[in-house]
């Protein structure tokens, strides 16, 4: 997935769960330390991980309570860029790297208005 399709697809996303155009979009850009490993608690929150800004950490791990994408392996799937729940990013190099994500973060004060 890239930046821009992921740009296209959250907001079909959210109508899909009900929120129509109620959510943000963030992004976030995380540094990990040589073969270290980040825990992100992203309950109620869609992640998505845009490939061109993680090909330059090839060697990252993303597993979650929704889908597992293992860089190193060379083979992805849409369905392994998109997380929610609780996030666990691990570094297999021995050098830092930096991974970059978005957020989808839908409103739940009401669901029954979704415009």
């Amino acid at each position: 997935m890239t930046t821009s399709f992921i740009q296209e697809y959250i907001p079909v996303r959210m109508r899909e769960m009900g929120f129509g155009r109620r959510f943000r979009t963030l992004m976030r850009t995380k540094y990990i330390g040589g073969g270290a490993t980040l825990t992100l608690n992203a309950w109620n929150v869609w992640v998505y991980f845009p490939y061109e800004l993680l090909a330059t950490a090839p060697n990252i791990t993303v597993e979650s309570n929704f889908a597992f994408m293992d860089l190193s392996a060379g083979k992805h799937n849409e369905q392994g860029f998109e997380h929610t729940g609780k996030i666990t990013i691990t570094n297999r190099d021995a050098g830092p790297a930096v991974v970059s994500f978005l957020m989808a973060v839908p409103d739940y004060r009401d669901r029954s208005r979704t415009s």
